[in-house]
């Protein structure tokens, strides 16, 4: 409909084209337009600008039943205030790179940039082929926004892909995942960081897997346990290692 470019950024005026749409409460197919009101949403950067769409969203009125609803939205989704294909890219950047990194660079939140992470996984979840049992797994947390609505990832260490997603990060849901895999004596190993529901899930659906803590997880805890031994030192309590002389 209209294309604006202010300063630092593009604005793209846009509306759907079908002129009918369909009653939510009768039924029924309506044209009469009631009133229509301007959303922005964000879409994929053009130029290293960002770029906004202005939405003209359209609400109708049903001739047989009265009722006043608002055209749905497929391009970007209910209630979203950014598009579909924004939200894709969002996730697949953030799978290669930090999130924290790749909602700098977009400019959006790095809780939403997290969401489209998870969005992403499951739709890659969805069109996969079921595979095998692999002989090496890999289990870990991650959590859609900082610290709270933790989810866990399966992964098949061999081929490097995502098995499975699944909601929290307790011993019961792995221990459900466990039980359903179709060969479980297949697994060999399996890599985990030190989350103590981790390892009794497989102590009681895998017990002949081997568990072996994942390189970061173990040298972030060595690291913490050299910072403390340097910290005492430094403060003079003493040699924490009675076979080194000062």
């Amino acid at each position: 409909m209209e294309q604006r470019e202010p300063a630092d950024h593009f604005e793209v005026v846009v509306m759907y084209r079908q002129d009918e749409v369909i009653c939510p409460r009768c039924g029924q197919i309506t044209n009469k337009e009631h009133d229509r009101r301007p959303q922005r949403k964000k879409d994929r950067m053009l130029r290293n600008k960002e770029v906004f769409l202005i939405l003209m969203k359209r609400r109708f009125r049903c001739p047989s039943c009265g009722k006043v609803f608002t055209e749905p939205d497929v391009v970007c989704g209910w209630r979203r205030r950014s598009t579909q294909r924004f939200r894709e890219y969002l996730g697949e950047e953030a799978l290669h790179q930090t999130v924290r990194r790749v909602a700098q660079k977009e400019g959006v939140g790095e809780s939403g940039d997290r969401r489209c992470v998870a969005e992403e996984v499951g739709r890659r979840l969805e069109v996969r082929k079921r595979v095998d049992t692999p002989e090496f797994i890999g289990v870990d947390e991650f959590s859609v926004r900082k610290n709270y609505f933790y989810h866990t990832a399966i992964c098949n260490l061999r081929e490097g892909e995502i098995m499975e997603v699944i909601e929290g990060r307790g011993q019961k849901r792995l221990e459900e995942y466990g039980d359903k895999l179709p060969s479980p004596e297949r697994v060999k190993a399996i890599v985990i960081d030190m989350h103590e529901p981790f390892r009794q899930a497989i102590w009681m659906v895998l017990p002949q897997a081997k568990i072996v803590v994942d390189k970061f997880h173990f040298l972030k805890q060595v690291q913490a346990a050299l910072d403390k031994v340097r910290s005492r030192l430094q403060k003079g309590e003493g040699n924490s290692f009675p076979f080194i002389r000062n």
